[in-house]
């Protein structure tokens, strides 16, 4: 009786602590998040230079905002790595990725980048698997066979697209390949040389769903079946609750970026749902770019001035505000003035620096 009495407390006994360690292991996994410290240091690392187009263009030497974005993506990459954090990066309207100057000098050159590339034709989706695998970067991107649109109100889009790739191989890659669009409600038909297909609608949320879905313990498994021949079996995606936050979001859609970029930047979407840099093209939204950047402005983006493309960046507000946490950092004088700025109280202790809102 006393021997099963005392087994019985020694096994308790060895629950309790059990128990104990696993709270302590999760404790401490949450504090060395990788992913969570490096937004942290990113969103504490910027500063009033950061949200002024007038020292973007004194920064980077150009008056070229694409160079902004490839710019600050080059910096966030770089503090990411510092952190073994992943960077997830998002292109909607991918073509077959050999023009891109992001995928050519950002993505295949660093594998601590993951990406979900969404592209609507046949055989630019068909060479962007290839063009994956040949850099040896395919279990790192989904490749998603779609339209993508705010809303969609059919399962499937039509999209028309000129027929310069059967015609002639020499015509340049930007004709051949870059020119398609969705096919206006009024017609039913291509126009003249050119040709249609349906496809899969989606809309950034099923995109960033679908990604999420894909990825387990780390790595991604595709559910879309990626025949090097050519052969493509688009995923049906599925009911996730969870969505990847892209923090690199890059649109190219020709003349449909007002609808793809605001169905990422709902009024109701989620902060940590929302991109830290953005990427667009200015001049396919045209008339619609006051809205775009009012929008935009609503969620806390510091947002260029109208021009050929458009670049955006999260203010750290909104990036502290979607980790739910406040960081401690070193307690320097700049750091916390900025910190108090955005609307943060400074506690110090031991040289360190906590910050809560106000």
């Amino acid at each position: 009786m006393k021997l099963s009495f005392l087994a019985l407390s020694l096994l308790l006994l060895a629950l309790i602590c059990s128990g104990q360690r696993d709270v302590g292991d999760r404790k401490k996994k949450v504090r060395t998040n990788p992913q969570k410290i490096a937004l942290e240091k990113w969103a504490m690392g910027l500063t009033a230079k950061d949200y002024n187009y007038s020292e973007w263009r004194v920064t980077f030497h150009s008056k070229s905002t694409v160079d902004f974005f490839n710019g600050y993506a080059k910096k966030l990459s770089d503090l990411f790595k510092e952190q073994n954090a992943k960077v997830n990066f998002a292109m909607i309207g991918a073509c077959d990725g050999t023009s891109d100057n992001t995928i050519k000098n950002l993505y295949l050159k660093n594998d601590h980048w993951r990406g979900v590339f969404v592209e609507p034709l046949t055989m630019n989706v068909r060479d962007l698997i290839k063009f994956m695998a040949k850099h040896e970067a395919q279990s790192r991107s989904l490749i998603i066979h779609a339209a993508a649109t705010s809303e969609c109100e059919r399962p499937t889009i039509v999209m028309e697209r000129p027929l310069y790739e059967e015609k002639n191989a020499s015509i340049p890659h930007w004709l051949r390949r870059q020119i398609g669009s969705i096919l206006p409600e009024n017609r039913d038909h291509a126009r003249k040389e050119w040709t249609t297909e349906e496809v899969r609608c989606v809309t950034p949320s099923n995109v960033l769903s679908d990604w999420s879905s894909q990825t387990k313990k780390g790595g991604l498994v595709s559910k879309q079946q990626q025949d090097m021949n050519g052969e493509i079996v688009a995923s049906a995606g599925g009911k996730v609750k969870k969505r990847r936050r892209p923090h690199v979001l890059k649109i190219d859609v020709e003349g449909h970026d007002f609808e793809v970029l605001t169905g990422f930047l709902r009024l109701d979407t989620p902060l940590e749902e929302l991109p830290l840099l953005i990427d667009f093209e200015a001049k396919s939204i045209a008339k619609k770019y006051p809205l775009a950047k009012e929008r935009m402005e609503q969620l806390g983006y510091i947002v260029s001035p109208f021009g050929q493309d458009g670049f955006a960046i999260l203010h750290a507000d909104r990036i502290l505000a979607s980790i739910k946490t406040f960081p401690s950092i070193k307690a320097t004088q700049p750091v916390v003035q900025q910190a108090e700025k955005s609307g943060y109280v400074s506690e110090v202790s031991n040289k360190r620096v906590n910050l809560r809102r106000a």
